[in-house]
């Protein structure tokens, strides 16, 4: 299958064009449903209040549903939190002992330095 394609026209294109917003392209506004439809005709009463409650149920649970998804939105957001603190808590407690185990080996340098220094002084010999 080949496809065929022409230019438009400047015409063509300009009659094309969305349609302008007025008066007679849009749709008439819907009346209230008691004035459109006479309770009791075939029918047709029972269908629009079955719709109706339809409507307000499927609203309901909508509605619903929005609540619970925002109060779960709410928990997620309060856990993360939580954990978020729970991790920076976690990484200033390793930092803690990282800083007092450097302070133990320099500790332990200087009492080495200070043993090799007396050595030094009283034998001349640097050997431990």
């Amino acid at each position: 299958m080949r496809w065929h394609f022409r230019k438009r026209s400047a015409s063509e294109t300009e009659s094309e064009s969305e349609p302008e917003h007025s008066a007679e392209s849009l749709p008439p506004p819907l009346q209230p449903l008691p004035k459109r439809l006479k309770m009791g005709e075939s029918g047709v009463g029972e269908v629009a209040k079955a719709i109706l409650g339809f409507t307000e149920a499927y609203e309901k649970a909508e509605s619903g549903k929005i609540k619970l998804m925002l109060e779960l939105e709410k928990e997620r957001m309060k856990f993360v939190k939580e954990m978020e603190l729970q991790r920076m808590q976690f990484l200033r407690t390793q930092m803690e002992i990282t800083q007092k185990n450097q302070e133990e080996e320099r500790g332990k340098l200087r009492i080495n330095d200070d043993d090799d220094d007396r050595n030094v002084k009283n034998n001349g010999d640097v050997s431990s």
